[in-house]
């Protein structure tokens, strides 16, 4: 019996290249699972400037500007809670001053806009860290009136 020869030698290149392909796609799928070193920052002030946005924009989104253990922070999810204190009917907007203070973390801020606010009142600011680098707006007043109290 004659042993038949080998002559087809383009099928261990194709083995090669599968597993080069494979290997490749198993490297970039751990570094996809690995954290980076980017860490979301977000100071007190851009919380506020945030909070300011979204009231202006119907304060739907304006809740989720509050630390996860804030007293009534579920019932602020609504624009409807946020049109009580901000109405944006007749297209009225709001300016909050920058933020001063900082003792205990407790900021405080001019408000002013709209037919109810004309810079002389006060918006009271408690922040807390939630994870590394992102503050949260703890509690709100107005005036030293709590519309959302910490807990």
């Amino acid at each position: 019996m004659k042993m038949m020869k080998r002559t087809d030698r383009s099928v261990f290149p194709v083995r090669f290249r599968a597993l080069a392909v494979l290997a490749v796609l198993a490297v970039v799928l751990v570094l996809a699972g690995c954290p980076t070193d980017e860490k979301t920052t977000v100071t007190v002030a851009q919380r506020i400037d945030q909070f300011e946005n979204d009231i202006n924009n119907g304060g739907a989104a304006a809740g989720q500007n509050f630390h996860s253990t804030t007293e009534g922070r579920a019932g602020a999810q609504t624009a409807r809670f946020w049109q009580a204190y901000f109405p944006t009917d007749n297209s009225q907007s709001y300016t909050i001053g920058a933020p001063v203070g900082g003792t205990n973390n407790v900021f405080t801020a001019s408000l002013s806009g709209g037919d109810l606010y004309s810079g002389t009142d006060t918006l009271t600011f408690e922040m807390l860290q939630e994870g590394e680098n992102v503050w949260m707006i703890l509690s709100l007043q107005l005036n030293g009136n709590p519309i959302l109290p910490p807990n």
